[in-house]
């Protein structure tokens, strides 16, 4: 169970259900965790730890555990009082060649998740320039309806001049018609 960032999930755990003690990754690549604290709290941690792979969705306690294989769990119980050994809840780190190694493995983990992502991501970027691509024709189909709507409408701005023009022209005969024949009535008289 090591190489999955699982000591910093258990060290979160412990902090939650208010615990005391240490976890440390043992050579056989076991971990072991020694805790202390109110028997009901390292029950539920004790749950907590075993369903981890449930309680690390969505939880903010580490996107790893989902690696942690769980094959047994020890749990010393008897009617003695907390020792008050330790003060809070710590991590045991081994050397750094064996921390580093660690990270590197939990790094792994993470890009490799992240590839996924990254492949999942250029597939709906695809899809995305698709759909622009299709706007962009739908929008150039919009854009010529524009220009043929633009071009009847100067077309109907000329007929409508030409018209406005030419019932000025009208007016203007009938205003003269009517001149002529308010003169001829005068001289009729």
């Amino acid at each position: 169970m090591q190489r999955v960032n699982y000591r910093d999930y258990v060290q979160d755990l412990a902090f939650r259900y208010g615990l005391r003690g240490y976890v440390e990754n043992m050579p056989d690549n076991t971990v072991e965790i020694i805790c202390e604290g109110p028997g009901e709290k390292i029950s539920e941690f004790v749950k907590a730890i075993q369903e981890g792979v449930e309680l690390s969705k969505g939880d903010g306690l580490g996107p790893f555990c989902k690696y942690a294989d769980i094959k047994r769990v020890i749990v010393l119980e008897g009617d003695r009082q907390p020792l008050g050994k330790y003060v809070g809840f710590s991590i045991h780190y081994g050397t750094f060649q064996e921390e580093l190694t660690q990270k590197f493995g939990v790094a792994q983990y993470a890009l490799e998740g992240m590839d996924g992502k990254l492949d999942y991501m250029g597939v709906k970027l695809d899809s995305m320039d698709s759909k622009l691509d299709s706007m962009n024709g739908k929008l150039g189909s919009i854009d010529k309806k524009f220009d043929k709507i633009d071009k009847k409408f100067g077309v109907f701005r000329e007929i409508s001049q030409n018209t406005a023009e030419s019932l000025e022209a009208i007016n203007k005969t009938l205003a003269k018609m009517e001149m002529l024949l308010e003169r001829d009535r005068r001289q009729t008289r």
